[in-house]
């Protein structure tokens, strides 16, 4: 009779034993990637289309010659909108992945993650355009970087749904509108905030 064993060992040193990974270049191709949740109200289903990613010099080898030697980026759609990536990375770090990235994500049109915002923030986005810029790098398990945010065109409340909104919503779609006006650039209509955040990946402060 077969028993299962357990590994109570770090992952990587299991794989290791078990067999040295060396890959030159890993691809994806016109692949898609979704994030559900069926537990909500309403469910929620996003997801990324169009993905071309490419990773290279991946290994369980630790290659001493370079602090980062895996190298990987990747474009996706968004709903209309454009994700890029960028990193530098030494992911069988033993501990947790170094790395060194950015992030762009660019004119995502925000009415379509309203199921999303509808089941966490029980508000609706009727038009806005949402785009961001992330620099982060990690060394040792410790984080540093800036993320800068842009919203376009924010438009939360639909005055022809609001007459049979409940109230408690309607507040809450007008905090955000204000919210939205005061952070507001008059001269581009842009909303825009940079965000810096440092310390350990597993809380880091912002």
């Amino acid at each position: 009779m077969y028993k299962r064993q357990s590994v109570d060992q770090v992952w990587l040193d299991f794989a290791d034993e078990m067999m040295p990974i060396e890959i030159n270049q890993f691809k994806l191709n016109n692949s898609e990637v979704h994030y559900r949740d069926f537990h909500t109200h309403p469910k929620i289903d996003l997801f990324l289309n169009k993905i071309y990613a490419e990773a290279q010099n991946l290994g369980t080898v630790e290659d001493t010659t370079k602090v980062l030697p895996a190298t990987a980026k990747m474009t996706a759609n968004m709903y209309g909108g454009s994700l890029v990536v960028n990193a530098k990375l030494n992911i069988f770090n033993k501990n947790i992945p170094d790395f060194d990235a950015n992030v762009k994500i660019n004119n995502l049109p925000l009415p379509y993650l309203n199921n999303f915002t509808q089941a966490h923030a029980k508000m609706d986005i009727e038009k806005g355009w949402f785009t961001a810029y992330v620099e982060a790098a990690a060394k040792n398990g410790q984080l540093k970087g800036y993320a800068k945010l842009f919203v376009k065109e924010l438009d939360v409340i639909d005055k022809k749904e609001a007459k049979g909104m409940r109230f408690k919503d309607q507040v809450n779609e007008s905090l955000v509108e204000a919210a939205a006006w005061i952070l507001k650039n008059k001269k581009t209509g842009k909303i825009a905030t940079k965000v810096k955040f440092e310390g350990k990946l597993t809380d880091p402060n912002i």
